[in-house]
């Protein structure tokens, strides 16, 4: 099952909610009350231009719809879970993607722990400079707690609205220069996420329309069968 956060969830709360994260990632000593421990959502590359000032405190309002929210997505993860199905939750726009994120990782906690397959899966999109070295500090801590990561791999799909909110900011795009770049970070996602599945750490679904990408997948893939069957040999 496929899910949009903004489905069960209103985009301006969300982006409130990642103007918060944001700026405590910036500023460790500013207090969110309502925020749990999740996996990291952040890294020194993701894009911070949306949260130039302290944002005002969420109201109690805003608290009470973001655990509805989360209430929401514990409730759906339950019947997929009953179904046996896993739920893919979509990634969008970076102006809102610390608060999917962070309601996707709470959701790790609850459903995605070790052992056996995760119920939840995230999305990592490659265009962001940001995805490769926040998916490996997401992955590392996920391993110390015990929790699998469930990623779906895709290119990104937000192109246009990242680069013309980064124009109107006159700040740098939060995407890849060029396809190039964009293809070679889904390849070092890629492999990254193929070897931790082949030690039990992580599920991995793969999306692409790009041949190339495709085929190193695909290769890698193999890579990383012969080393599971190998470690199931010895």
């Amino acid at each position: 099952m496929s899910l949009k956060l903004s489905a069960i969830c209103t985009p301006e709360l969300l982006e409130r909610v990642s103007q918060l994260l944001r700026w405590q990632h910036r500023h460790p000593d500013f207090n969110l009350t309502w925020k749990e421990e999740v996996l990291p959502l952040l890294a020194p590359s993701s894009p911070y231009h949306y949260t130039t000032f302290a944002p005002e405190p969420l109201s109690p309002r805003d608290e009470n719809d973001l655990n509805l929210a989360e209430q929401r997505l514990f409730q759906l993860c339950r019947a997929c879970q009953a179904a046996s199905l896993p739920l893919l939750v979509d990634a969008e726009y970076t102006a809102v993607q610390p608060a999917i994120d962070y309601l996707v990782y709470r959701a790790f906690s609850k459903f995605n722990q070790l052992p056996g397959k995760p119920g939840v899966y995230g999305t990592v999109q490659a265009y962001l400079k940001e995805s490769f070295p926040r998916l490996i500090a997401a992955t590392e801590e996920a391993k110390k707690r015990g929790i699998t990561m469930g990623v779906k791999l895709v290119s990104g799909a937000y192109i246009k609205v990242e680069n013309r909110v980064a124009k109107s900011l006159s700040v740098p795009s939060p995407i890849h220069s060029s396809r190039m770049e964009t293809r070679s970070c889904y390849g070092d996602c890629a492999s990254f996420l193929l070897q931790k599945v082949a030690t039990g750490e992580a599920a991995l679904l793969l999306a692409t329309h790009n041949l190339e990408s495709g085929k190193l997948t695909l290769s890698t893939s193999f890579l990383s069968f012969i080393t599971i069957n190998s470690a199931l040999i010895d």
